[in-house]
């Protein structure tokens, strides 16, 4: 019996997911991801029917949303857990700021590819309070990090930024959060 291998990754790129196949793993999920999904692709390359995770069908109340964030994804992996949501808005409201400065230090240095590291490292943050489209913003960043320019980098840079700022305001709101 062979141990399936499932690689858990932030980058999808195709060269990413050719990475992990050429190094051996069986599969790939991508990050931030739920436990049940990597329990069916064990699942799969192991042959086991129910391996014992049940997906919740029951409805369960939405915490607030914004108009940035949408937290049916934490929601979802928290299975409904207030004190974990919390946690996870807690995480997201000390890292991003701090990941911003980091970003506009780079920014400011012309150093792109530090940039665009930064962005990538906050990126499941970003996604797990329903951010969708700045993650997408990063993922395009992520795959022209090599010819990006200063000049394409930073509209890109302050969209995102506006979208964080603004997402950690609601948050606070929400949440009644102190800095």
């Amino acid at each position: 019996n062979q141990i399936p291998i499932v690689a858990i990754t932030a980058n999808v790129s195709n060269s990413e997911v050719e990475k992990c196949h050429t190094a051996g793993m069986n599969d790939f999920i991508a990050k931030p991801f739920q436990i049940a999904e990597l329990v069916n692709k064990v699942a799969k390359h192991t042959g086991v029917e129910n391996a014992g995770i049940q997906q919740h069908d029951e409805q369960i109340e939405l915490p607030p949303s914004g108009s940035v964030t949408n937290l049916t994804y934490l929601l979802n992996f928290t299975e409904g857990n207030e004190e974990e949501i919390k946690k996870y808005v807690n995480i997201f409201l000390k890292r991003i700021p701090q990941s911003l400065i980091e970003a506009e230090h780079a920014l400011k240095n012309k150093e792109e590819g530090k940039v665009v590291s930064v962005l990538h490292s906050i990126k499941p943050l970003i996604g797990s309070v329903g951010m969708s489209d700045c993650e997408k913003i990063i993922t395009e960043l992520e795959l022209q990090k090599h010819e990006m320019k200063d000049n394409k980098l930073l509209p890109k840079f302050l969209t995102i930024r506006k979208q964080c700022l603004a997402a950690t305001e609601e948050l606070k709101l929400l949440y009644r959060l102190q800095d």
